[in-house]
C-alpha cells in the first residue's frame, strides 16, 4: 500500500522520494490512520505551538522569527519527480511523466471521460514536448 502513494513511471519504476499528488488523502496505519495532508497539518500545528513565543511579537518588540520556510521534498522543495535522484544527477531535459501509479491513471481516465475524450485516458503520454 505504501507504493501506491508514490509516483510511478511507464516502466513501473516507483519513486519513493515523493508522495504522489493523487495519494495525498489516503490513510495509512503507519501514519496513525492519517492522510499525508493530515500529517502535514499536524506538523505545522505542532511547529506553531512549539515556537509560538518566538512567532508573535509584542507592543515593544517584533517577533524573533519573522519568516519560516519549510521544505517538503528531498531537496528541500515540493517538486514533481520527472527524474529520479537515486539514479544520480544529470541534466534531465524535459523529464518524463510520472502519471502511471494507479490513482493517477484513474484520475486521468475520469477527467478524459468528463471532457468527452475517453481515449485520452487510456494511456498517459510517454514523452514531453521536444
Amino acid at each position: 500500500p505504501a507504493r501506491e502513494n508514490m509516483y510511478a513511471d511507464r516502466r513501473g519504476n516507483v519513486t519513493e522520494e515523493y508522495l504522489s499528488l493523487w495519494g495525498d488523502e489516503t490513510r495509512d496505519a503507519r501514519r496513525g490512520d492519517r492522510s499525508p495532508l493530515e500529517c502535514y497539518r499536524d506538523f505545522m500545528a505542532a511547529f506553531r505551538a512549539a515556537f509560538a513565543t518566538f512567532l508573535t511579537g509584542s507592543a515593544d518588540a517584533p517577533p524573533v522569527i519573522s519568516q519560516v520556510i519549510i521544505g517538503l521534498g528531498p531537496c528541500g522543495e515540493l517538486r514533481y519527480p520527472s527524474y529520479r535522484a537515486g539514479d544520480g544527477w544529470h541534466f534531465p531535459g524535459v523529464g518524463e511523466f510520472q502519471a502511471f501509479d494507479e490513482r493517477a491513471r484513474m484520475s486521468l481516465a475520469y477527467e478524459a471521460a468528463a471532457c468527452g475524450k475517453p481515449e485520452w485516458g487510456r494511456h498517459p503520454p510517454v514523452n514531453g514536448p521536444s
